[in-house]
């Protein structure tokens, strides 16, 4: 399966599901891990043409290092995975429990976002806007609405993968009216 075809078929359903229910976790924590097969085949394809790629590793973090949202997303899926990161690794979230349902709050100072959804709950990701280390895990995280991030991240996506250039957004960019 091409990275085209499993973002179609399975990373931009799951998004959409998100988008629809955006207080369903089940929904948030799909289109959070399926960002990582993404990513894998996209990859895959990107080394078959280039022999010269670095590394599986070095790539998703060059593309972390491209796009917050993704970023957040890769630093998720794998606390998701391990429960929580231990390693000296700087991270931008550290625990699963950092995606929970949650009330949404208006945010008066927040850009508007024609695209926010209006909603009471959401699962939100509690994230820290510096990554952190083992030993500086900060009090005062900032949340953001899982759906916010996952359809920036597969909009970044998209264009990677059809090869058009487009601005990635900051996080601080994508709250929108809640936060």
């Amino acid at each position: 399966m091409s990275s085209a075809d499993f973002l179609a078929s399975v990373v931009s359903p799951n998004v959409e599901a998100l988008i629809r229910e955006p207080d369903n976790y089940r929904a948030a924590i799909n289109a959070i891990l399926s960002f990582e097969p993404l990513v894998g085949l996209y990859y895959l394809e990107r080394k078959t043409r280039d022999a010269t790629l670095g590394s599986d590793s070095e790539f998703r973090g060059e593309l972390a290092r491209q796009n917050e949202a993704l970023r957040l997303i890769r630093d998720l899926a794998a606390s998701l995975k391990h429960g929580e990161l231990t390693t000296q690794a700087k991270r931008t979230v550290r625990l699963a429990a950092d995606i929970k349902p949650d009330k949404t709050q208006w945010n008066d100072d927040a850009v508007w976002n024609d695209n926010g959804v209006f909603c009471d709950n959401a699962i939100v990701i509690e994230y820290s806007t510096e990554e952190v280390n083992l030993s500086t895990r900060l009090h005062g995280l900032n949340r953001i609405e899982a759906y916010s991030v996952a359809r920036e991240a597969r909009d970044f996506m998209n264009a990677k993968i059809l090869g058009e250039a487009r601005k990635s957004n900051l996080l601080s960019e994508i709250v929108g009216i809640f936060s």
